[in-house]
């Protein structure tokens, strides 16, 4: 009878994770935050199963359901991101991605992910050959236009230099309609690939946003108190904070997990984070430079207006002139990666001593003739997906 009743329950507790799995609130067997907190050992088996990445060494599913049951679910998801395999690579839609983004000021949300086919070395040949189709049968029209001149100027701007030790910025100048549309424009024919795979972070100037409110913390004006951020505080200054807030955001936006604070708490560690979290969700293989991280900030002339508290240009002379604090988020990003952003009124203008450290290039005029091109171009697809 003992071992009717416990074939019974087990039977009962297969019962119960099939109906979670064919819920709307699948339990994913990568992220433990997903998974009721009732779960045993059973559950936690049963979840896993087909799903272990290392046949020789599995997990101790009475520890797992022990840290589960305790509540720390930070550890949990370290041992699953050792024994589980990662998920099913997904790809960001980037029309809906990018609309929304430069559309709205508001937060950015999690994004719903879309199924992929062989990866991104299949959808790099596809793009290629697009690009081929641009060059053969438009390129003559294309190369006539400013606007060609100023896709490749944007586009090599933001090209790394071995042994480079400078980050790039790319300074857009246009007005809002048509500085988005290009932007929108360029990731399309240059960063499709980074944005489907989550390394191209697009932000419009919030100033409801929790990074601002950190940033503005070092401008020379402000005497407000210092605001709590997810990002963990060890950063140098409130601009590296906010740099790694806005990071861990959209990492967690774009891969649907949450992320452990304390890997965001410099501008180094958090892109390196950014890196294997995005290499992880959605299956890079290969880290080219066409990969690299890159963060695209619109409507950001205000941060020009506000001078930093504590950095300076010393000239020869010893003049001292306070950075922007536009300046000092740039120079925030690592080196040697990049970093895009759109300006209406304000011209960057750097000091000398800024230039040793920023690759700076003003892409100027206006720019709806590559609008016109982009979307008029034989075999250019209106919708950036995987190919059937």
């Amino acid at each position: 009878m003992y071992a009717v009743n416990q074939f019974a329950r087990v039977i009962q507790k297969i019962t119960s994770v099939s109906k979670t799995h064919t819920n709307k609130t699948t339990a994913k067997y990568y992220d433990a935050t997903t998974w009721p907190k009732h779960w045993g050992a059973t559950e936690i088996e049963l979840v896993l199963r087909g799903n272990v990445a290392h046949h020789d060494a599995r997990p101790n599913y009475a520890s797992l359901a022990t840290l589960l049951k305790t509540g720390d679910v930070k550890s949990l998801n370290l041992l699953l991101r050792h024994y589980a395999k990662p998920p099913p690579p997904k790809h960001v839609d980037v029309n809906t991605y990018v609309s929304r983004q430069l559309a709205s000021g508001g937060p950015l949300y999690r994004m719903p992910l879309v199924e992929s086919f062989d990866g991104s070395q299949r959808y790099r040949g596809y793009h290629n050959t697009l690009l081929k189709t641009i060059e053969r049968e438009c390129g003559q029209v294309l190369s006539t236009t400013r606007a060609a001149l100023q896709m490749a100027t944007l586009e090599a701007a933001l090209s790394m230099t071995l042994g480079s030790g400078e980050r790039h910025v790319a300074c857009v100048h246009s007005p809002s309609s048509h500085r988005n549309s290009v932007m929108w424009q360029f990731l399309r024919m240059y960063r499709c690939c980074a944005t489907q795979h989550g390394r191209v972070l697009v932000q419009r100037f919030d100033r409801g946003a929790r990074w601002w409110r950190r940033l503005m913390e070092d401008s020379k004006s402000s005497n407000s108190p210092c605001h709590a951020l997810r990002a963990e505080r060890s950063a140098a200054s409130a601009t590296d904070q906010g740099l790694c807030e806005m990071i861990l955001v959209h990492v967690e936006t774009v891969t649907g997990c949450p992320q452990d604070s304390s890997k965001y708490c410099d501008p180094h560690t958090a892109y390196a984070t950014w890196m294997s979290e995005t290499a992880w969700r959605f299956g890079i293989k290969e880290e080219t430079d066409d990969m690299k991280p890159l963060i695209v900030l619109d409507k950001c002339d205000d941060l020009a207006t506000h001078e930093h508290k504590f950095l300076v240009h010393t000239d020869c002379k010893g003049a001292r002139k306070p950075y922007s604090l536009l300046e000092a988020f740039t120079l925030s990003i690592p080196s040697p990666y990049g970093i895009v952003l759109g300006l209406s009124n304000v011209l960057l203008e750097p000091h000398p001593n800024y230039l040793t450290m920023a690759n700076v290039t003003n892409v100027e005029g206006d720019l709806r003739l590559s609008v016109q091109a982009g979307d008029n171009i034989q075999g250019l697809p209106k919708t950036w997906t995987y190919p059937p």
